[in-house]
């Protein structure tokens, strides 16, 4: 009888998400790289909107833990750890109230048969397209298994001014990869000095120099760009990015603009990762040509050019920038 009552007991006090399985969305646990992009998807979102929970608590093993390795301001470290649900009532009033986004910045992952260790540089915003509030790192801990991937831990650290992220945590810039046709393209984060570098550069300095700005519709334009980011998705094995990214970069130097607000972005045209780039900075983008030329203000977007002008670049950028 004593038996029967403590396993009742036991029974009882055990977390209800830890007796009843959520059922995941099958794309959302067939390989590492889905399960941790889900992941990032699933705790980001704007203030006032409900997280999708369930789909969060459907990535995880029943008994997985969330660990969070912290210095307080007295200098004193220490860790929290927390069950699915304990992290999901820790933070679902603040992501409601406040907004929440977090995206990986670059991965570096160790496998072993069934088993895979994620280093997951991430960052963090309130807003989508906000300043940044924190870095760090995610420890994450993969199982394969029951014909799926599963999150079994999370071990977590905050950048700190006393611990920055190591370069080799960082995403590169200017990354070179071989695509299914053994073409040297770029993947991921760029700038003109990358472009610039054989093989790219024999199509973007031609390009570049040989581009006639139209000065009178960059009278319109100046002014206009205070302000302005702009996040530009391209292919360095694309046509038509070869084409018109070296004119939007001239367009950019006459107009005086700031490039530290222009984020490039090079996508992969192999048919395994076909254009995405190995960060995955075009989640939530729906890019579906390239290049496309997005162009926000206070994180909201003005407008895009997609993959090629209606009528030019200076005069696209003047009508979205201006509404003439």
């Amino acid at each position: 009888m004593n038996k029967l009552l403590i396993f009742l007991a036991l029974l009882l006090s055990t977390p209800l998400y830890s007796q009843l399985r959520v059922k995941p969305r099958p794309a959302d646990v067939e390989s590492a790289d889905a399960i941790i992009a889900a992941l990032y998807e699933a705790i980001s979102g704007p203030a006032g909107q409900e997280r999708d929970w369930n789909r969060l608590r459907s990535l995880f093993t029943r008994e997985a833990r969330l660990m969070n390795v912290y210095k307080n301001q007295d200098g004193l470290t220490g860790m929290v750890t927390m069950t699915v649900e304990d992290y999901i009532k820790r933070v679902e009033r603040q992501f409601r109230e406040n907004g929440f986004f977090e995206r990986e910045l670059s991965r570096k992952t160790d496998r072993f048969g069934l088993v895979t260790q994620v280093f997951s540089t991430y960052e963090s915003r309130q807003e989508k397209d906000g300043p940044v509030v924190a870095r760090g790192i995610n420890s994450i801990q993969l199982a394969e298994h029951s014909g799926r991937f599963w999150i079994a831990n999370i071990l977590w650290n905050n950048e700190t001014k006393e611990h920055a992220i190591p370069a080799q945590y960082l995403a590169p810039v200017n990354q070179r990869t071989e695509n299914h046709e053994g073409e040297t393209i770029l993947v991921g984060r760029i700038n003109r000095i990358g472009l610039q570098q054989e093989p790219f550069g024999f199509w973007f300095n031609d390009g570049y120099t040989d581009y006639e700005v139209d000065k009178t519709s960059l009278q319109g334009i100046k002014e206009a760009l205070q302000g302005v980011d702009i996040l530009a998705f391209m292919g360095t094995w694309c046509s038509d990015s070869q084409r018109e990214v070296p004119h939007f970069f001239k367009i950019l130097d006459l107009a005086g603009y700031d490039l530290n607000g222009l984020q490039l972005v090079a996508l992969s045209n192999h048919p395994d990762n076909y254009k995405q780039s190995p960060q995955h900075e075009e989640q939530g983008w729906n890019i579906e040509y390239v290049p496309t030329f997005i162009f926000l203000k206070n994180g909201k977007e003005l407008g895009r050019i997609v993959e090629s002008p209606d009528v030019s670049l200076e005069k696209d950028m003047r009508k979205i920038l201006t509404g003439k």
